[in-house]
């Protein structure tokens, strides 16, 4: 019905039902038709208008008085001319959906004004794609994220009505986010519906116009109900659909149950099924989100295929004429930055969207108007800080549609430049040994068993030893970008080593400690502290585990920290790396009491930052490890941003600069005071890990020798020693 070789199969089986080839006619022909047919029966016409005024059901009391009067086998009023006519339109209607659109499809436009359905380019890109996937002879099933008001659901729903009324066997579910939205999608069916010719729509059987109501043909055994985002049971429970047809899917309340475990369910993979999901998208967390971009990697090895639209396919209604006239293009107009690279996105993004460059050209560029209109709504919207809104309801890349709902902590910029400098040749282990059960050993299967292990030990100053070994792991990066890592779990229980343990270097570790109950991880970061105000602090190290609880947690950090102690008795002042744990929101109580049992002693100090300078010494301090409270949160991941976007702080972890892509700011209560929170399906656990081995060991050092001496300026930087570091043997290779 969709693409041509479909639609001349089937027109050729309709010519041998009706004995002759059916002939295309144009949209006036087919009005022409219909206007000299009323003509012609003027009276007939009127008397079951009169018939029908005032019914329940008008249209099917409309329809049945003009069967029996123009129908009747025993009083014939129709010709021979006008009963092929018909015929031939219900062969060409039931084989073609797009000569069922552009002849029969009426709706109303933006103007309220009823018309004949015409293809705008959106919507002529999303029926192509529909042929295309109906010419493989498998399930039409797409997810749509949109820009808005690209006639998406006024194209569905019109191929839904077609699917409905000209098959047999149909079984749909049409539904939006609420049950007001679901109405207007029922108002466009039941309107098309009524405002086909009555010699051509079939008869219903049940019509009930509401958004929990439903449309059912007995005599083709089709029927379609309505339902909506916010109902408690799941679609589609106790039917087997082929059709369904979801607007708004990214407001849906329980997207998990009404699709996923109940819709999806019931829809069986079939050449018939015709599954359209369509949404403009509210952030970068949640089903829909995930589901885009699961589809659009994994396809076509998972259900649905992914089709992003725009708001450049439209160029005539973004902007339209009556706002061309009162805003028109400035002459020598110099373009905003925002706009500039919204431009320069916009063409990356056609170039390598096969199905834009189809329709618009591998050269294209976008027009002027386009541009200009998009440069005046976007610095509204940031005037009133609503630019990411903007951006979500009228993308023009997925990657701007499917951004976060708040502003990044860090900025994308420096998310881009930290990701670009970290280091992507590195080593991962397994850790064995002292107080590590074996349950948390690694897996045989993931162990490289042709390079060394290395041993690792620590002797308290009483002389007791405690051992263990860092397991060789195979490991590749599963990933290439930041955003291919959302729900890899590949990391988990694996040590990262970026940086050797090195001559003449100090070394830092944070802990966060978890429940190890598969919600929030353990994680631990060690960074290697610069010798000179010039040389930053980098991370060279980092542990995540979501099954190691704050009761165990001691073990991997002693030997952590005991890996990194190796060359420091000789080489600096201190024996070992400097430790700071997390003790309220993570008990990490537990972990540094179990470290300072087996002899460890350099922990962080807490004091009070708002103390006489006099006061300030750790050494007066009884409380060790960080206690994070409210005036304490804002000094660690505060002073975590600016060592990161200043430079002084280098990230190695994937995992780490993906939660720093996620971690946004919150404004809470009614003074509107910032919070730097993690997206709903993320974690900020190494954020935390990182912030307490780059801020605790620095905490009272003076910024303004930073400040001046930036890391890469002329600050006479020392060159580093000339002795190897201890090389582990491995390096993970990456993409």
């Amino acid at each position: 019905m969709y693409a041509t070789s479909i639609t001349e199969q089937r027109l050729a089986i309709a010519a041998e039902e009706i004995g002759f080839t059916p002939e295309y006619h144009s949209p006036s022909e087919v009005g022409v038709f219909n206007e000299q047919l009323e003509r012609k029966y003027e009276s007939i016409y009127a008397s079951a208008r009169a018939a029908a005024q005032g019914s329940k059901e008008s249209p099917q009391v409309f329809q049945q008085f003009m069967f029996k009067a123009l129908c009747n086998p025993d009083d014939p009023k129709l010709n021979r001319e006008e009963v092929r006519f018909m015929e031939n339109e219900r062969a060409i209607v039931a084989s073609d959906a797009a000569y069922f659109l552009t002849r029969y499809y009426y709706l109303k436009d933006r103007e309220n004004n009823l018309r004949l359905f015409g293809f705008q380019q959106a919507q002529r890109v999303l029926f192509d794609i529909i042929a295309e996937l109906e010419a493989l002879k498998i399930s039409i099933e797409l997810l749509i994220a949109k820009a808005r008001q690209l006639g998406m659901t006024t194209l569905t729903v019109g191929l839904g009505t077609h699917k409905l009324c000209f098959s047999f066997g149909v079984s749909g579910i049409i539904a939006s986010a609420e049950t007001d939205k679901t109405e207007d999608m029922v108002d466009k069916m039941f309107t098309a519906y009524d405002l086909m010719p009555w010699w051509l729509r079939p008869v219903y059987t049940k019509r009930v116009n509401s958004a929990k109501g439903q449309l059912v043909f007995g005599g083709s055994r089709c029927n379609v109900r309505f339902q909506h985002g916010n109902q408690l049971s799941g679609m589609g429970r106790g039917s087997t659909p082929i059709l369904y047809d979801l607007s708004e899917v990214a407001s849906y309340a329980n997207p998990e149950e009404l699709i996923e475990a109940a819709l999806w369910k019931c829809v069986h993979p079939s050449p018939r099924v015709f599954g359209v999901m369509e949404s403009t998208c509210e952030g970068n967390t949640g089903w829909w989100n995930d589901t885009y971009w699961y589809s659009k990697t994994n396809w076509p090895r998972c259900r649905m295929k992914t089709v992003f639209l725009p708001f450049y396919l439209e160029p005539g209604m973004y902007p339209n004429e009556t706002w061309l006239r009162q805003n028109p293009v400035p002459i020598q107009w110099k373009k905003d930055q925002a706009t500039r690279q919204m431009i320069a996105e916009s063409c990356m993004y056609v170039q390598s969207d096969s199905v834009l460059a189809k329709v618009l050209g591998s050269h294209w560029d976008m027009p002027e108007p386009t541009a200009w209109y998009w440069e005046t709504q976007f610095l509204e919207a940031q005037a009133k800080g609503k630019e990411k809104l903007w951006l979500q309801e009228m993308p023009h890349t997925d990657r701007a549609a499917f951004q976060g709902s708040y502003d990044n902590v860090f900025g994308k910029e420096c998310i881009a430049e930290v990701w670009s400098k970290r280091e992507t040749k590195y080593a991962v282990y397994g850790i064995i040994g002292q107080s590590i059960e074996s349950r948390h050993e690694p897996d045989p299967e993931e162990v490289d068993y042709l390079a060394p292990r290395i041993p690792v030990s620590y002797t308290s100053k009483t002389g007791e030893v405690y051992r263990w070994e860092f397991v060789p792991l195979k490991w590749m990066e599963p990933f290439r970008s930041v955003e291919e890592m959302r729900n890899d779990e590949s990391h988990m229980g694996k040590l990262f080593i970026y940086l050797d343990p090195e001559v003449g270097y100090d070394y830092a570790e944070g802990i966060d400690t978890s429940n190890g109950l598969d919600q929030d991880s353990t994680c631990i970061a060690v960074s290697r502290r610069g010798r000179t105000p010039d040389e930053p602090d980098v991370q060279a190290a980092e542990f995540r585990s979501n099954k190691v609880s704050h009761v165990e947690a001691f073990a991997w950090g002693i030997a952590i920290a005991a890996f990194y102690a190796r060359h420091m008795a000789e080489t600096t002042r201190y024996r070992e790396p400097y430790v700071a744990v997390e003790q309220i929101a993570a008990v990490g109580d537990t972990c540094q009491l179990q470290m300072r049992k087996m002899g460890y002693s350099r922990f962080h100090h807490m004091i009070r930052y708002d103390s006489k300078p006099q006061d300030m010494r750790k050494s007066k301090s009884r409380k060790q490890g960080w206690f994070t409270s409210t005036w304490s949160r804002p000094l660690l991941t505060d002073g975590f941003v600016i060592l990161v976007q200043n430079g002084w702080y280098i990230l190695n972890s994937p995992y780490t600069i993906y939660e720093c892509d996620h971690w946004e700011v919150h404004y809470t209560g009614e003074t509107g005071k910032s919070k730097f929170q993690h997206a709903e399906d993320t974690t900020d656990d190494g954020i935390f890990a990182n912030a307490l081995a780059a801020f605790c060991v620095n905490d009272l050092r003076s910024m303004a020798e930073r400040t001046q001496k930036r890391p890469g300026g002329d600050g006479g930087k020392l060159p580093r020693l000339d002795i190897a570091p201890i090389g582990s043997g491995l390096a993970v290779r990456t993409a």
